[in-house]
């Protein structure tokens, strides 16, 4: 009896054995045709409609173009090595250009506007306003240059000594004084080689002189990018820079400057003086729209150089009647006298 029931009681758990794995096959039976008759009964694909599909080309398209435009912009527009050769190009392919100079050194403080044109030919105009304030008298000065490749010329157009009254003035407000070069007697001129030689080579240069010029600027190292940055400035992007440099490379420039354009000058130019010399830090903002130099500063020397007005033509008449510089000099050196007194 006892035997009888074991038999039983194994015959259900095998039993039960049996029903379960049927049962788990039945479930993975129904599961595969049910998986089966999903695949036969899919959904066909709907068709894009043609302004759908116009519709994906244009984003397509936009999105190709968002991608090339920022890498134009941040690896070929804002590059600063390429916006500042570019800025040099610019310089030397430029007719005319106004410089304006503000520079403070204890109580004097000097004020320019420098228009300098090089077609149809080389000419500079400059108006200079000094003011003296180290003595009780406060002294201002505003004298008109202008000068060419032969001649110089300059009058005082006002002259403020401490509100003072002046005898004589008149013989000197509004007379030109002039010199001319001659190598004969040594006289030389200045004005024009003074708004010339600045830090950045301006002028109407043809493509080999610009060429030649940019080979001295590479090979003499001439500037030394320490920090560049891109900013924004009255609304306009910028390039901004920290640059060094080295005062006989500059000369060197200089002297290649006066190679290339035959520009006669009388400027004692050696660049081996300035073998020692310690190189100067300066700003340089330029404009990334126009690639147009916007202004340098020499904050130690706490002179500050602005650039506009590009190619904006302008007349530049020499005077027709003057006194030499001599005599001109000599009559100012009377109200000199007077201040003294």
């Amino acid at each position: 009896m006892v035997a009888s029931c074991k038999y039983h009681v194994v015959s259900i758990r095998v039993n039960q054995g049996q029903h379960s794995t049927i049962e788990v096959m039945k479930k993975l039976s129904a599961l595969k045709r049910t998986r089966t008759t999903a695949k036969k009964t899919k959904k066909p694909a709907k068709n894009i409609s043609f302004n759908q599909a116009i519709l994906l080309v244009v984003v397509l398209a936009l999105t190709t173009l968002g991608v090339s435009s920022f890498y134009w912009y941040k690896n070929v527009f804002t590059d600063t090595d390429r916006v500042f050769d570019d800025m040099l190009s610019k310089s030397m392919q430029t007719s005319s250009i106004y410089r304006n100079v503000y520079q403070e050194s204890g109580n004097n403080t000097v004020e320019q506007s420098i228009y300098t044109g090089f077609s149809p030919k080389t000419v500079a105009e400059s108006t200079t306003k000094l003011e003296d304030n180290s003595t009780r008298n406060k002294t201002q000065v505003t004298t008109q240059t202008i000068g060419t490749p032969k001649e110089d010329f300059i009058r005082y157009t006002a002259i403020d000594i401490g509100g003072k009254q002046l005898n004589g003035l008149d013989q000197i407000l509004g007379v030109w004084g002039s010199r001319q070069s001659n190598d004969e007697t040594g006289d030389s001129v200045s004005f024009l080689s003074d708004a010339l030689f600045v830090v950045v080579p301006f002028g109407n240069l043809n493509e080999q002189q610009r060429s030649a010029m940019t080979k001295e600027i590479k090979d003499t190292q001439l500037y030394k990018i320490k920090e560049a940055k891109t900013d924004f400035s009255s609304g306009r992007p910028t390039a901004e820079y920290t640059i060094s440099i080295n005062p006989q490379s500059l000369i060197k420039v200089l002297v290649k400057y006066i190679e290339v354009t035959g520009q006669p000058t009388n400027a004692q130019l050696d660049a081996q003086a300035y073998q020692q010399a310690q190189a100067i830090d300066a700003r340089f903002e330029i404009d990334l729209m126009s690639r147009h130099l916007k202004s340098v500063t020499f904050e130690d020397a706490g002179r500050t150089e602005t650039y506009q007005g590009y190619n904006v033509f302008r007349t530049v008449e020499s005077p027709t009647k003057s006194i030499s510089i001599n005599e001109l000099q000599q009559r100012l050196q009377v109200l000199e006298q007077q201040q003294l007194q």
